[in-house]
């Protein structure tokens, strides 16, 4: 059975393949997916869900060029990222149900696009999505677990976020370093939220 596992299936990819899960539950160790690569389910999110058997590294790390498409993905716990993108060019992420612990998205540089995330209850989230570097844009994010800490935590970099929806969340944003741009668009944060802005001591900006 060469292709019962992610990991095997993406160490034959090579740039322009598709690796098409069936439904289904699967627990991987952390892996990668290879440069130009598209990972994807047969029947979508609701049907196939991607796990991570190790709670102390980085689940899922992306390659330019890469994208993640339509299935659930349970994080590890602490402080370890459940998708990781510091590359190069860009990847995205489409119809992507979030779940788990620690910091569900992060991006250390390059462009990371994201369109349709859901985050359901569930689980102690410190961050949705950590960016410390390069260009985040979010598309049509919908955030709703009262154990999300952050839904938007920004270090720096890039942030383009347009029609995200968040609500019962602890904080909607975060502002934790000087360098940091953030452009928002048709974004609701609902009256339950108890902290809509926070913005780090010593940080100043406009617009």
């Amino acid at each position: 059975r060469p292709w019962a596992s992610i990991s095997s299936s993406l160490n034959g990819a090579v740039s322009g393949d598709s690796v098409i899960l069936k439904p289904g539950t699967y627990i991987e160790p952390p892996f990668t997916v290879p440069a130009g690569v598209t990972l994807t389910s047969l029947t979508g999110l609701t049907s196939t869900t991607i796990s991570s058997s190790n709670n102390s590294a980085r689940f899922i790390t992306q390659k330019q060029d890469t994208r993640l498409s339509g299935f659930s993905v349970v994080c590890p716990s602490g402080s370890f990222a459940g998708i990781y993108y510091d590359n190069p060019g860009g990847a995205s992420i489409y119809d992507v149900t979030l779940k788990g612990t620690g910091k569900l998205a992060y991006v250390k540089g390059g462009i990371l696009a994201a369109d349709g995330i859901h985050v359901p209850g569930g689980g102690i989230i410190d961050k949705v999505y950590h960016v410390e570097a390069g260009r985040l844009q979010a598309v049509n994010t919908n955030v709703g677990n009262p154990n999300v800490s952050s839904s938007f935590y920004i270090e720096g970099g890039t942030n383009i976020i347009l029609g995200t929806n968040l609500f019962n969340v602890q904080e909607a944003f975060h502002v934790a370093s000087q360098d940091y741009v953030i452009q928002a668009t048709n974004v609701y944060v609902d009256d339950n939220v108890d902290k809509h802005l926070t913005i780090a001591p010593g940080i100043s900006g406009s617009s």
